[in-house]
């Protein structure tokens, strides 16, 4: 439900004396494919000056005296877990644990996403958690990270779609799926649980740990924006509206609300700052340009596929046929169950989906091998193992440049 994103360092009483990685015979112990230096290591073990400006929270305990977690599960590294924020107010943080000072920089960039979002989307007048960086101090450990307001009696749409019919704030529910949009945030596109009713039965939106990607439009066709919440409150003038708000932004506007949406989190960086706001402005730009934008999806006719460009088609079996094509000729069929071995499903019918865009990949390899052909289509209910699938087979600079809007430099899933 909650995106976990944090770090806990310990705060040691006495500074550590550290060495470099030792080794076992002559062969370094690395982990992670990283051997932090000592100098890192120590960096890890305190607070900076910057972190120190974070809001401090409070933590809830349980009976045993551990953090109490969101899910209700055994606290561990990346646990949500209650809090009371710096105001009095109930809350969570979101944990993780770095494992090195270059994924610490990696996590704090993206905390920066998703406070700067909250902040950018309350501007604009949605409905939306307002996250700050934070840290709470347990038991000599410090766990940093992103905190919000705790969303009394809050609901996912997963599972309770009629919450859409009774909803009093439709405007106000697709001006946050457009903005999301904008944002470049994809996760909400089809995963109904990335959509919150708070306990007044109004859409509130949060977890903006995909905002700040490029691209508004997923695999370079599908709008990025709630197919349940378009067909259910979407109506001609409200989705004009919010698309005429965003399209209306201008250069200087979006940076002054870019460095505003800064002001909770005081480890962001100027390259952060810079990426964000270039992006944003990219974004916009594409909305200018696609006068059409999602508007297909007002409705319960909404469009069913959406062709896939042709460049990210040849990407697809291009590799698909370079990882799992062999000397011995495998057919089309073994190739695209290889490639989807280990992908996950999603939606009430797990499975489903792999089994069609199995079948899918399978009649796109035998169409080009036979006749030169790439043509896929995306069916939106399938999007989700096709984003699985291309993090599995491309890097995140193939992604990036072939403009699926799936990765992000620097913090891969």
């Amino acid at each position: 439900m909650v995106n976990s994103v944090s770090s806990q360092i310990r705060l040691p009483s006495a500074p550590p004396v550290l060495s470099g990685p030792k080794s076992i015979g002559s062969e370094p112990v690395v982990r992670d494919a990283y051997a932090p230096a000592a100098k890192e290591l120590e960096m890890l073990n305190k607070l900076s000056i910057q972190e120190h400006k974070a809001e401090t929270v409070r933590l809830t305990l349980d009976e045993s005296g551990k953090p109490k977690t969101l899910s209700g599960d055994d606290f561990g590294e990346s646990s949500p877990v209650f809090c009371t924020l710096a105001d009095g107010t109930p809350g969570v943080l979101k944990l993780e644990h770095p494992k090195s000072m270059c994924e610490l920089k990696q996590l704090e960039a993206w905390w920066a996403h998703q406070v700067i979002s909250s902040e950018i989307m309350s501007e604009l007048g949605c409905h939306t958690v307002h996250y700050r960086e934070a840290h709470a101090n347990y038991n000599g450990e410090i766990l940093r990270g992103t905190a919000c307001e705790l969303v009394d009696g809050m609901q996912e749409l997963a599972g309770h779609e009629s919450l859409l019919s009774g909803l009093k704030h439709k405007d106000q529910a697709i001006l946050g799926t457009v903005v999301c949009a904008w944002l470049g945030d994809f996760d909400r596109s089809i995963k109904n649980e990335n959509i919150w009713f708070d306990g007044n039965k109004d859409v509130i939106y949060g977890d903006y740990g995909c905002a700040g990607l490029e691209k508004i439009n997923a695999f370079g066709v599908m709008p990025k924006v709630n197919r349940k919440l378009f067909e259910t409150a979407a109506t001609p003038e409200n989705v004009q509206a919010a698309l005429d708000k965003v399209r209306g932004l201008t250069n200087r506007e979006i940076y002054d609300m870019v460095h505003r949406g800064a002001r909770r989190i005081p480890t962001v960086t100027d390259e952060v700052l810079k990426e964000m706001t270039t992006t944003l402005i990219k974004n916009r730009d594409q909305l200018r340009a696609d006068k059409s934008w999602a508007l297909d999806l007002i409705g319960p006719q909404q469009t069913a596929h959406y062709a896939m460009p042709e460049k990210i088609a040849v990407a697809f079996i291009n590799r698909i046929v370079e990882k799992y094509g062999n000397e011995n000729f495998r057919s089309d069929e073994e190739m695209a169950r290889l490639a989807m071995q280990g992908v996950p499903g999603y939606g009430p019918d797990k499975g489903k989906d792999i089994q069609l865009v199995s079948l899918q990949l399978a009649n796109a390899l035998t169409r080009h091998r036979e006749h030169g052909q790439a043509k896929i289509d995306l069916v939106p209910d399938c999007f989700y193992a096709w984003m699985q699938l291309a993090k599995k087979i491309f890097t995140v600079d193939e992604s990036l440049a072939l403009g699926l809007g799936l990765k992000h430099r620097g913090l891969e899933s």
